[in-house]
């Protein structure tokens, strides 16, 4: 809009200097340059309004181009539905002929029914036709009374629930007689059934605890024997051999350690 070249604007600003002074030119520049700065505000403005009333416009466009298709479309759909409808009913007016023929001849025929066979005939326009009883192709399960029944031949207690949301039915039932693994075995004679036997370490603790028990009551003999399960016997000899020292450093004597097999390995001896 404003479009002016360098030398325009040097004779513009050459003159302006003359006409108004080195004072007042200044002030009158800041002036202009306001009134230009409006004047491409306003322009910008005006630009962006056209934009987008043009943006407007072509959404218009396109919402009703998006219209009429929606219209084609469902002009179609009602074309198909009525052309499938007019079949169907041309379909239906060349079928009914031949279902009043066969009602006609329906009320020509008399059923008789066969008790021991359970089958239907009858005789019709020179022609018999028989109908055949079909089996069940599934067999019914039992029910909760038949369950019932069967369950109270048991000589165990038992007790029926109820079905439950996937349709399984609940049964309990005590029981009577000892397991087969108790019947055919016996607690172990070594943990005595219980599963668990005391650890080495424990046997070895055990030992000196004894031993400050003995303690009041041993004479001065110059040693003394421990009669241990080969394990504790080898545990107090190396990994547990601080009790052994213990023992000595206490009671001031030697100390023997002697394994026997035929001990348990909570059991001990100990010899004064």
């Amino acid at each position: 809009m404003f479009d002016f070249s360098f030398s325009e604007l040097a004779l513009i600003g050459a003159v302006a200097l003359v006409v108004l002074g080195p004072e007042r030119l200044p002030k009158v520049a800041r002036t202009v340059g306001e009134w230009a700065g409006k004047a491409q505000r306003y322009v910008a403005q005006v630009k962006a309004d056209v934009t987008r009333e043009m943006e407007v416009a072509e959404l218009k466009k396109l919402q009703e181009q998006a219209r009429d298709v929606a219209r084609s479309i469902e002009t179609s759909v009602q074309e198909g539905v009525s052309g499938l409808k007019s079949g169907l009913d041309s379909t239906a007016t060349a079928l009914n002929p031949g279902l009043e023929t066969s009602s006609s001849s329906s009320s020509s025929i008399s059923p008789e029914l066969d008790s021991s066979s359970g089958d239907y005939s009858w005789e019709g326009a020179g022609e018999s036709w028989q109908s055949h009883r079909f089996r069940r192709r599934y067999k019914p399960g039992p029910s909760i009374d038949a369950l019932s029944e069967e369950i109270a031949r048991d000589k165990s207690p038992s007790k029926i629930l109820e079905f439950n949301e996937f349709g399984l039915v609940a049964i309990t039932r005590k029981r009577v007689k000892q397991s087969l693994e108790r019947a055919l075995c016996q607690p172990c004679p070594y943990c005595t059934g219980s599963g668990m036997v005391k650890s080495i370490a424990t046997t070895c603790y055990s030992i000196y605890h004894e031993v400050e028990k003995m303690r009041s009551s041993m004479d001065d003999r110059s040693e003394l024997m421990i009669r241990v399960h080969p394990d504790v016997a080898r545990a107090l000899r190396e990994s547990e051999s601080n009790v052994i020292e213990e023992i000595r450093h206490v009671l001031r004597r030697d100390v023997i350690v002697k394994s026997d097999p035929t001990l348990h390995i909570e059991h001990y001896n100990i010899v004064t």
